[in-house]
C-alpha cells in the first residue's frame, strides 16, 4: 500500500512539473527587460505600424488631385471610400524618411461603382492631403500640369 501511495504522489509531482514547464515554456510574457527582435514589422489590424491616420480631422485635395478626379470620373465619395476602406501597397507607398510630414501612401481598392482605383495621400498631423488619384483600370486622357 504504501508503493502505491508512493508512486501516485510521484505521478501528481511530475504533472505539476509539466504543467510548470508548459506555462512557462507557451506563456512566457515578454518583459521590460527583454528585447524583442522582429524580421517584418509589427502588425496592428493587418497594416504595419506606421500606417497612416484614415480618420483625419481635414482632408486636402491638392490641384492635381482634383484635376486626375475630374478626368477618371472619380469623386470625392470615392476618394474617401477608398481612404477608408482601401488597402495600404507598401511597394508603391514611400514611407523610408523619417522626415515628418514627407511620407507618402498608395492605397488601393474598388469603388461603388467598381472603379479600382489607387490615391496617393500625405499625412500630416491631424490633416491628409491626397496629391493623386490614379483608376488602374483605365488609362484617361489628361492634361493636369
Amino acid at each position: 500500500m504504501d508503493k502505491e501511495i508512493l508512486k501516485r504522489s510521484l505521478l501528481k509531482f511530475a504533472a505539476v512539473l509539466l504543467i510548470i514547464y508548459v506555462g512557462i515554456k507557451f506563456y512566457d510574457k515578454p518583459t521590460a527587460n527583454k528585447a524583442i527582435s522582429t524580421p517584418f514589422p509589427i502588425v496592428v489590424n493587418k497594416e504595419p505600424v506606421s500606417a497612416p491616420n484614415r480618420f483625419p480631422k481635414k482632408v486636402i485635395f491638392s490641384k492635381h488631385a482634383r484635376c486626375r478626379m475630374d478626368c477618371r470620373k472619380i469623386d470625392s465619395v470615392e476618394v474617401d471610400e477608398i481612404l477608408r476602406a482601401g488597402k495600404i501597397n507598401f511597394k508603391k507607398s514611400d514611407t523610408t524618411t523619417t522626415e515628418i510630414c514627407k511620407k507618402r501612401y498608395a492605397i488601393e481598392g474598388i469603388t461603388h461603382d467598381n472603379q479600382q482605383v489607387r490615391i496617393i495621400i500625405a499625412p500630416c498631423k491631424e490633416k491628409l492631403t491626397v496629391i493623386t488619384v490614379i483608376d488602374l483600370d483605365t488609362d484617361w486622357e489628361c492634361s493636369c500640369k
